[in-house]
């Protein structure tokens, strides 16, 4: 498994994982400056030629996901906490999103723990 960051999460979430042995990087990584935002049309395609999950905030994503199924693999983060807590939260699941990633193509992550929104649990 290969995760990719989005901007709109911290860059501190690509440690956790990387932590775990796992290929992460956050996607300011690629960016020339700050300014510069990288669309997500583009992100989406990276994920897809490169095999990464992509772990974004973005509502955008979800819809993509539900209507095409682009990317293949995501985790959808409903936190606005602050960035402290959305670390925590993190560190606290990362061992159980791995695990559920084998299985599930589609995790929601927000304070209350990990929600699989899109498939049936058994």
């Amino acid at each position: 498994m290969k995760f990719l960051i989005d901007e709109n999460l911290p860059s501190e979430l690509a440690d956790i994982f990387t932590r775990e042995g796992v290929r992460c990087f956050h996607i300011n990584r690629i960016k020339k400056d700050d300014r510069e935002r990288i669309p997500d049309s583009i992100l989406r395609k990276y994920a897809i030629y490169r095999d990464y999950i992509i772990v974004t905030k973005d509502f955008d994503f979800v819809n993509s996901w539900r209507s095409r199924k682009v990317p293949d693999k995501m985790i959808f983060v409903h936190h606005q906490d602050s960035k402290a807590e959305l670390i925590r939260i993190f560190k606290h699941h990362i061992r159980e999103i791995l695990k559920l990633l084998k299985k599930y193509d589609f995790l929601e992550l927000s304070k209350k723990g990990i929600r699989l929104p899109f498939e049936k649990m058994e």
